[in-house]
């Protein structure tokens, strides 16, 4: 069924039509109810007439949108009327891979170039469409956003130049995961292309995938997994140095033959190849699953270290201690590896016998509820925050180490992070069951120096993170004073149910929607009920009600006074806690105008946890406004330092640089942070002013009213910030 423009469903209109597959038509839409245009992928009949294939495809949709990466297109949700099912996309502007390289058809194997182009090449040869280094530019971003997808147990199926986008800013996008399969968690072994009546291949029958670019496994009918996505990102990269497939055929079944049983053509790749990208390229493309890369992030780890050269320098790359990749051209396999070895046990034993360095990586949510990741959140940041008050102990902050994870190469991580020791493990919630596995890593023997699993139920949470801590820093043979030892086994707070309410709270405030923002402040509420004494809880509390006025969900003259009772609430109970400082400098500075009090709150919560990267990048930005722009600089960068994984800083920055007049600067910043999260409230907000100061007007004027129409925050409150 076509659908006219004009045609509305839901909130949405059609404007047009984008593109037509097996897996249903595309069109570009209006949301009238937030004033942004949108994909909208009209479901195939048969899915939609299905009761329970919709609902199983909907769990999977939900799965879908929990991927949030600058290098994956979004999914925002499904809509429904008139009989018509619909995935809501973001709309991704600019040209597919195909369209830039020219791409091989897929029916004829032959170039789209045109009678013209096939023409020279015959003549000429053929030439790459793209130079080496966009080349290599342009998978980095695929593999960072197929890196995130497969940490989140998706795998794409379906990777080819079509499923690309390169956007006017340069920017890469992973497109359309309509046939991705789950591999974790409640969906494990969901296939999408059952649940969603797709036949992608009409030749192919039940096979899913592109012909030409699907792994061999694939093409044989064998399950696919995170395989098949590497076999399909080196049909990509041979693709984009050479200008033509890697196995081409006139037709399906041509196509499939040479998958299975030739070579692509080596001596087709330029001559100004890395050495390291034509080695990577053969692992990739080993027709044996278990002989190729392990996973993507080595094959983009080594396009980085065939870049570093150009984007580094020789010196640079020589010089940097913790990428033994790159040194490894300079100095040798065998230097480096004694190096790489002697600097970690350094690192480990500081010369004598304990381990002195440990980094926590981000334990892994086994719970069937995505939003169970509450718990393995919290746990993270309990071991990190506990593990840190150990005075002999340097412990990883948690915005640096949550840059990796347990699938990574384990060894390479501990030496970037100039680490003796590693933790790992997951949390998987049944019910009232809490079942926990945590396991500690020696990076040097690559050894488990200790393991366990608890199995307990969830009201036992704060007795299993104490013991966690207690048992880790006896392994590492750290010495405890008395402190030490009193710290380790406090209970903090007394009440298992309210602890767990809090991190809930804050699990949700931090998707900062209107649903997370609400949740987070019913979350809070019952917190506080449950235990009033939990100083913690009265600071989430205070952060659920100033969002909850910010964004025009409560009335702010209800609201805020609550924040101001809660936060100073929260410093009562604990005049320690560095979380609840910063709560209340919020309130002094952005409500009651009071910047004097507002900054010396904000420099109690910094001296109280030098480490907290939201305290010290307020700080900073309430020193700008102040004109203490050094000191502000210096805070909100070592808040960035601490922190690099989220772009949450950025925008405070980029307040900075207004203070100082370099408005270009500030829109340079605020636009980074809206690559690596696009909804960022704070850059958008602060995105118009700065167009104004640059002059443009009507780009400012139209930018702060669709952020004002979109995110509902207050006016009055907002021009303060």
């Amino acid at each position: 069924m076509s659908l006219a423009v004009g045609t509305r469903i839901g909130p949405y209109e059609v404007t047009g039509h984008l593109a037509t597959g097996g897996m249903g038509v595309v069109y570009r839409a209006l949301d009238r109810s937030l004033g942004r245009e949108v994909a909208l992928k009209v479901l195939p009949a048969d899915l939609a007439d299905d009761p329970d294939r919709l609902a199983r495809f909907r769990r999977e949709a939900r799965l879908l949108a929990s991927l949030n990466h600058p290098n994956v297109s979004t999914i925002h949700g499904l809509v429904e009327g008139e009989g018509i099912q619909a995935l809501v996309l973001e709309l991704v502007e600019g040209k597919t891979l195909e369209e830039l390289m020219g791409s091989v058809d897929s029916a004829r194997g032959e170039s789209s170039e045109g009678v013209a182009g096939r023409a020279a090449r015959t003549a000429t040869g053929r030439v790459p469409r793209l130079s080496v280094d966009e080349a290599l530019r342009i998978a980095t971003e695929i593999a960072r956003g197929l890196e995130a997808a497969h940490e989140r147990g998706i795998v794409h199926r379906d990777l080819k130049p079509a499923n690309i986008k390169v956007t006017p800013k340069g920017s890469v996008k992973v497109l359309d995961f309509g046939v991705a399969k789950a591999l974790s968690g409640d969906l494990v072994g969901v296939d999408l292309t059952t649940e969603m009546g797709a036949d992608l291949a009409t030749e192919a029958g039940v096979l899913v995938g592109t012909a030409g670019y699907m792994a061999p496994e694939q093409a044989s009918g064998r399950p696919a997994d995170r395989q098949a996505d590497i076999w399909a990102f080196g049909c990509l990269l041979y693709e984009m140095l050479t200008g033509r497939r890697a196995f081409p055929g006139r037709t399906f079944i041509e196509s499939l033959m040479t998958t299975l049983h030739d070579e692509p053509d080596w001596g087709a790749l330029p001559s100004g190849t890395p050495d390291g990208i034509r080695s990577l390229l053969g692992r990739c493309l080993q027709k044996d699953p278990g002989r190729r890369c392990r996973d993507i992030r080595d094959a983009r780890l080594e396009i980085d270290e065939a870049m570093a050269p150009v984007t580094r320098g020789p010196t640079v790359a020589a010089a940097e201690p913790s990428s033994p990749r790159a040194s490894r051209t300079v100095l040798g396999i065998g230097l480096v590896a004694a190096g790489i070895a002697f600097a970690i046990t350094i690192f480990r034993t500081g010369f004598g016998g304990s381990i002195d360095s440990v980094a926590v990586l981000p334990f892994v949510n086994l719970s069937a509820d995505p939003d169970g990741a509450y718990l393995s959140e919290g746990i993270t940041e309990n071991l990190i925050d506990r593990l840190s008050e150990l005075a002999e102990l340097r412990v990883v902050p948690g915005g640096v180490s949550g840059r990796y994870s347990s699938a990574d190469d384990l060894g390479l991580v501990g030496a970037e992070l100039h680490v003796g020791a590693l933790v790992t493990g997951s949390v998987r919630e049944v019910g009232d069951r809490l079942v926990v596995r945590a396991e500690l890593i020696d990076v040097v023997e690559l050894a488990n120096l200790w393991s366990r699993q608890y199995d307990r139920t969830v009201a036992d949470v704060l007795e299993v993170q104490s013991d966690l801590v207690t048992q880790i820093s006896r392994e590492l043979r750290i010495r405890l004073s008395r402190e030490d030892e009193q710290a380790l086994t406090r209970l903090d707070p007394s009440n298992s149910d309210a602890y767990r309410l809090f991190l809930k709270s804050r699990h949700h405030s931090l998707k900062e929607s209107a649903e997370g923002i609400r949740l987070g402040l019913e979350y809070a509420r019952q917190a506080v009920s449950l235990d009033p004494t939990y100083s913690l809880g009265h600071a989430a509390l205070a952060d659920a009600y100033l969002a909850s006025g910010f964004r025009g969900l409560l009335p702010r003259e209800e609201a805020y006074p609550r924040a101001r009772a809660a936060a100073e609430e929260a410093v009562r109970l604990d005049e320690t806690a560095s979380q609840s400082r910063l709560e209340l400098a919020l309130v002094l500075f952005f409500i009651d105008w009071n910047w004097s009090a507002g900054t010396q709150e904000a420099r109690r919560a910094v001296d109280l946890d030098p480490s907290n990267p939201d305290a010290l990048s307020m700080l900073g930005l309430m020193e700008c406004a102040q004109s203490e722009f050094d000191e502000g600089l210096s805070h909100i960068e070592r808040a960035i330092e601490l922190d690099p994984v989220t772009s949450d800083h950025l925008p405070n920055l980029a307040g900075c640089y207004v203070g100082l007049g370099r408005f270009r600067e500030a829109l340079t910043t605020l636009d980074e942070a809206l690559e690596l999260a696009p909804d960022n409230l704070g850059a958008r907000f602060r995105r118009p002013h700065v167009l104004q100061a640059l002059g443009d007007h009507e780009a400012a004027i139209a930018a702060m009213r669709r952020v004002l129409e979109d995110s509902g925050v207050d006016p009055d409150t907002s021009a303060r910030m």
